[in-house]
């Protein structure tokens, strides 16, 4: 995980010159704890998956726009950009990780996040549909299933982050950029 971070960081230095965020005028959702909520909820598809004898997740492919914070000292970070978050996001950075469920029973140190529980709900319904197809007759044989889920992270009045699916509506009647809008794709082989 250090090392992606440190890779992102990396690339996002380069991009520095094209950056068009000033700071505080990014959200407040690091990188980092969307991959940690990601990561938990990739662990929950295979756990249920497994119990469920469901098709096994084999990878998840996240696509997350990110605007970057430059701190006095020269340090980068990378935050989600969020419905209705102020700054010009235009010119977000597109971040694209793959990765691979951890193995169902794996011990995790990471207590359950919120975001987590909608986004594996989410994920699980393309492995619900995977074995629906197989079910009657004739049945229908799916050796994979890729689905791509697009979301977008907002901060309710209470200050809390919500994941919400489309259709978007963003709040005081302004329009949703696609810059605001993350995708997750899971590929689910049999």
């Amino acid at each position: 995980m250090r090392v992606i971070l440190w890779f992102l960081s990396c690339f996002a230095v380069m991009l520095l010159p094209f950056s068009a965020f000033a700071a505080g005028s990014v959200s407040d959702y690091p990188l980092s704890d969307l991959v940690r909520e990601v990561k938990v909820a990739l662990l929950k598809v295979a756990e249920a998956s497994e119990a469920q004898q469901l098709p096994k997740l084999e990878k998840a492919e996240l696509e997350i726009n990110t605007s970057m914070k430059v701190e006095a000292d020269g340090k980068v970070s990378l935050w989600v950009v969020e419905l209705g978050a102020s700054g010009n996001n235009e010119y977000a950075s597109t971040i694209n990780l793959t990765l691979i469920p951890p193995s169902p029973g794996t011990n995790s140190s990471i207590a359950t996040v919120h975001l987590a529980d909608i986004l594996s709900e989410a994920i699980l319904s393309g492995a619900h549909a995977i074995q629906a197809a197989g079910e009657g007759k004739p049945p229908l044989i799916a050796s994979e299933f890729v689905a791509s889920v697009h979301f977008a992270v907002e901060r309710g009045a209470d200050g809390r982050l919500e994941v919400k699916f489309p259709p978007f509506e963003a709040s005081a009647g302004g329009a949703v950029a696609s810059s605001q809008v993350q995708k997750i794709t899971v590929t689910f082989k049999r």
